[in-house]
């Protein structure tokens, strides 16, 4: 069998592999010890719940208007 060679192209990886703390700029990927970081995708995340009362609030209003449209029609009140 023959061994393997990288092409030019490719890119240079150290003989033990990428090592996720020191690869690349010293941080590991996807994690992030920086408390403001933390904070932003906090309050992120407390929007998308606001955003999400706000829209099944709706839906339920919506629901709640053609109930009562239906029965004024069929009741004629």
């Amino acid at each position: 069998m023959t061994a393997r060679q990288q092409s030019p192209d490719s890119p240079r990886i150290p003989p033990g592999g990428l090592d996720p703390v020191r690869w690349p700029g010293g941080k590991a990927w996807g994690f992030s010890i920086d408390p403001e970081m933390k904070r932003r995708k906090r309050i992120a995340r407390y929007k998308v719940y606001s955003v999400e009362g706000r829209v099944k609030a709706s839906i339920r209003n919506g629901l709640r208007w053609f109930k009562n449209k239906c029965s004024e029609l069929i009741h004629g009140y």
